[in-house]
């Protein structure tokens, strides 16, 4: 049961729920409610995530620095509300295959104040279009490396 996984481990700093299938937004939220100190969430490949968490994950988890959702169903809208200029520690993004609009991802990636590593894959929405708009922000100074694979 990863709700009380989470009550018996509040020092966890690293959770990797890669595939799993029942995973959903309410297992982030309840991880992110109770691991403060968490600095690596995988989710990839869980198609029951949303995004719905993600706000409140990143409000709760100021020490995350590296947020993995390749092949999610996160959304537009549930992307686009997270506070990401308050991301500051967020250092790695892995948004590859998720389906996210050009305006989502320049939304997104104009607002996280450091990254140094972008998967951005497998996404219809990016484009040179995308590109331009974040180097326009200055929010790629400090990257030091890019995915953007067909």
């Amino acid at each position: 049961n990863i709700r009380a996984l989470k009550q018996a481990t509040p020092n966890l700093r690293v959770i990797n729920l890669y595939g799993v299938s029942f995973v959903d937004d309410s297992h982030i939220e309840a991880f992110s409610s109770n691991c403060i100190q968490l600095s690596v969430l995988c989710a990839n490949y869980c198609n029951k995530i949303t995004g719905a968490s993600l706000k409140i994950l990143i409000q709760r988890c100021k020490f995350l620095r590296c947020l993995m959702l390749q092949q999610t169903n996160v959304t537009d809208e549930n992307m686009m509300a997270v506070e990401w200029d308050k991301a500051t520690n967020l250092r790695e993004l892995d948004i590859t295959a998720t389906d996210l609009s050009k305006d989502c991802i320049i939304d997104v990636l104009t607002r996280i104040p450091q990254l140094t590593w972008l998967s951005a894959g497998q996404l219809d929405g990016m484009s040179d279009v995308v590109l331009a708009k974040w180097i326009e922000s200055g929010k790629t100074a400090s990257l030091k490396a890019l995915d953007v694979d067909a």
